[in-house]
């Protein structure tokens, strides 16, 4: 059922000369007061405890009427209130009609609706799915820095720290984390990235989605920062699983690459050294002609670890059947992103002892 269905629906189900019903605009909603649930009944209780007593035979407009015109909240056993459902009524004095204005959000609610004079109570149960209308979502969004041990090279570059952008969502009882690496190669920036983020923070307010996302930012840091963080906020909405909101099985133990920075022979053979009880190590190369020397080196002293190379971009056609000679020599697995993003075609004229897979090269399902 649809949001629309289910107002149309309310309207139908009490619509009386008496008594109207409307659900807030989204302009209206900022206004909401959201009910505690365990306390929802006792309150409103006490809130018309002095309200004229209305029969079953009385003029519901006539009872309405001597009520004050101020707001309040007007329930009995007429309203069960579930999950964060935020309920304001206002009951305005007129001889003719007095609406009865209920504002209920959209995240979840049962009704129970008396629907004119001596008639019982009809129930109006919630619809199964609301989930094509996404809470408004508040952002909070920011900048972190990590110090690495050591430093992080590759062949493009040095690093000591790790800065990374993290962006929050909540919908006041939920808080959904996600994070991104702004990408230099990419010509993104921490700031950059930031603004971008911020720019939907409108459209987060109005209810923006995950699907609708995916269409309002470009792939990239920013969009994979929010992307994250909602995963996150609609599994904890949910009280599912990540995976389980994907529909794919339970993930199991993977073994993961312990990854050998670009240095010197040495200073590699060091770092291979003390990681070489480690299973599976990811060894940075690309930085000229010590290549062969470098890999060599971290295979005597890692013997009995699986090796998986990453020259990012660093090696050219020419020098390709040199680099993977001596990795297969090395008992290498794997080689990844041997040549520059634009120049894979080389590939194919190039006799490759060892498996070769992408990584600048592919970016989306058009380039794959």
């Amino acid at each position: 059922m649809s949001h629309e269905q289910t107002a149309t629906g309310l309207r139908r189900l009490i619509d009386q000369p008496q008594l109207s019903m409307r659900l807030l605009s989204a302009s209206e909603r900022p206004t909401m007061r959201a009910v505690e649930p365990r306390r929802t009944n006792v309150s409103l209780r006490r809130s018309i405890s002095q309200a004229p007593k209305v029969s079953s035979r009385s003029s519901l407009a006539r009872s309405m009427s001597t009520l004050s015109a101020s707001v309040r909240r007007v329930v009995d056993d007429s309203f069960e209130l579930g999950g964060m459902l935020g309920v304001q009524a206002r009951a305005a004095a007129s001889a003719r009609r007095s609406p009865l204005v209920v504002a209920l959000s959209e995240t979840r609610f049962t009704a129970f609706c008396r629907c004119g004079r001596g008639r019982p109570l009809r129930p109006l149960s919630r619809p199964k799915n609301l989930g094509h209308s996404a809470p408004c979502m508040e952002l909070s969004v920011r900048i972190e820095h990590w110090p690495i041990t050591g430093a992080f090279a590759i062949s493009r570059g040095r690093k000591t720290e790790a800065v990374v952008v993290v962006a929050e969502l909540s919908d006041e009882s939920h808080r959904g984390r996600g994070e991104s690496f702004p990408y230099v190669r990419y010509g993104e920036t921490p700031d950059g990235i930031v603004a971008s983020i911020e720019s939907v923070r409108p459209a987060l307010q109005r209810g923006l989605d995950r699907p609708g996302l995916q269409r309002a930012l470009t792939a990239g840091a920013a969009r994979n920062a929010l992307d994250c963080a909602y995963w996150d906020v609609n599994a904890r909405q949910t009280g599912r699983r990540a995976y389980e909101l994907a529909g794919i099985g339970k993930p199991a133990p993977l073994v993961t690459a312990y990854t050998i920075s670009l240095a010197a022979v040495a200073d590699m053979a060091a770092a291979a050294e003390r990681a070489a009880w480690r299973p599976l190590l990811k060894v940075k190369l690309g930085g000229g002609d010590g290549d062969d020397k470098r890999i060599a080196a971290v295979r005597r002293a890692a013997p009995r670890a699986e090796i998986v190379v990453d020259a990012n971009e660093g090696w050219n056609a020419s020098d390709f059947e040199h680099h993977i000679a001596a990795c297969a020599d090395a008992g290498v697995t794997l080689i990844e992103q041997p040549l520059p993003e634009g120049r894979d075609e080389a590939l194919a004229r190039i006799k490759r002892r060892l498996p070769v897979c992408a990584d600048e090269s592919v970016h989306d399902r058009a380039s794959l």
